[in-house]
């Protein structure tokens, strides 16, 4: 079992979401970190590890049983909380490879991405 969120980084996630950043009990390891937007900041989860945290801990039969019995669990019992404006949210990739399409990360290539202010 990957070790407890450290009493310093339950302090800026609750800094960084003003008090309000559910923390889901046994899939810290998942947290990416805080989505900040208009409406406010929440913790923001790997979706994927979520899911495979989970299948780790169902007891079935086959991997594609746990896998499939993790997903329905997530779906119902995880993402289907209903906490509010505070509900945490959950990452899922849309297939962008940075570096394929050239783009360092943490840096703004100006010849691929312009800004109407450039």
């Amino acid at each position: 079992m990957p070790p407890a969120l450290s009493e310093d980084i339950r302090e800026n996630i609750s800094a960084l979401t003003d008090g309000g950043g559910v923390l889901l009990e046994g899939l810290e390891e998942a947290i990416m970190g805080v989505c900040e937007s208009f409406s406010g900041s929440i913790v923001l989860y790997d979706k994927a590890m979520c899911i495979d945290i989970l299948a780790s801990r169902m007891d079935c039969d086959s991997d594609e049983e746990s896998y499939l019995a993790a997903v329905e669990y997530f779906e119902y019992n995880v993402a289907g909380l209903g906490l509010g404006k505070d509900s945490p949210g959950f990452f899922v990739s849309c297939g962008i490879d940075r570096k394929a399409a050239g783009v360092s990360v943490g840096k703004r290539n100006k010849s691929q991405f312009r800004s109407p202010f450039d």
